[in-house]
């Protein structure tokens, strides 16, 4: 008999702050009007919120800092809804955040080995280099093993993990899975399609029940609402309190 407990639900989270951004020069080329315009700014004074860490926006606010003047928290919260599975089922409890574009991350706790999954922008080789030198140290062993598989042909290459990275970042676009093996812990890389869209997901699975060392790892390779909201929330801590 299946010893099983389920609920969700959505709830708002908190990411951080609208900028202020006020302009206080003038313009001097159509194209710095036609920027400031773009972000509601059409005279000396006028002010608007926005969320700078917004793509689109970081790059106008770039094109004309120096006519505009930026409280990076004078504006109002920014909430985010997301929803929340949690779900325990033979001893196995898995806890799932997903935001509106479809952005999530995964916890799951079983009896030998706990996992964390979340959704990516970065290829394996950008997450990996930027990403392996905030994990613990001690977490690697010279002796590491990997496999990469191929999205074309379903081939498997086995090798030492250096090896194996190494192969993936010359074939990125071919690359359909990626795992590196270490004595305390195993790192996946995931690609796949869903809805039409083509998805990637980074993973750490590990026998250690505390998967907070792994959080700085997680926030610089998660895509930008789940790293925000990480920092925001102290998500892994609140989750496995």
């Amino acid at each position: 008999m299946k010893n099983q407990e389920y609920f969700q639900f959505t709830v708002h989270v908190s990411i951080g702050r609208e900028a202020m951004v006020i302009q206080n020069r003038r313009p001097k080329t159509e194209h710095q009007r036609r920027v400031l315009a773009g972000m509601g700014l059409r005279r000396i004074g006028a002010r608007r919120t926005m969320d700078q860490h917004q793509p689109a926006i970081r790059g106008m606010l770039r094109a004309v800092h120096h006519l505009v003047e930026i409280d990076p928290s004078g504006g109002p919260e920014i909430l985010v809804p997301f929803n929340y599975i949690y779900e325990v089922e033979d001893g196995t409890l898995t806890e799932k955040l997903t935001f509106p574009a479809g952005q999530y991350i995964k916890i799951t706790q079983g009896p030998k080995a706990n996992a964390i999954a979340w959704s990516t922008e970065l290829s394996p080789h950008k997450a990996l280099a930027q990403g392996l030198k905030l994990l613990p140290s001690h977490h690697f062993s010279a002796e590491s093993t990997g496999e990469v598989t191929w999205k074309s042909s379903g081939e498997m290459v086995a090798d030492l993990a250096p090896n194996v990275l190494r192969k993936a970042s010359k074939k990125t676009s071919r690359t359909a899975f990626m795992w590196l093996g270490f004595e305390a812990m195993a790192i996946t890389w995931l690609a796949e399609e869903l809805n039409h869209h083509h998805a990637r997901q980074l993973g750490i699975i590990s026998a250690d029940r505390n998967l907070e060392p792994y959080s700085d790892f997680i926030t610089s390779t998660a895509q930008t609402v789940v790293s925000r909201g990480i920092q925001s929330m102290t998500l892994l801590r609140a989750m496995h309190k």
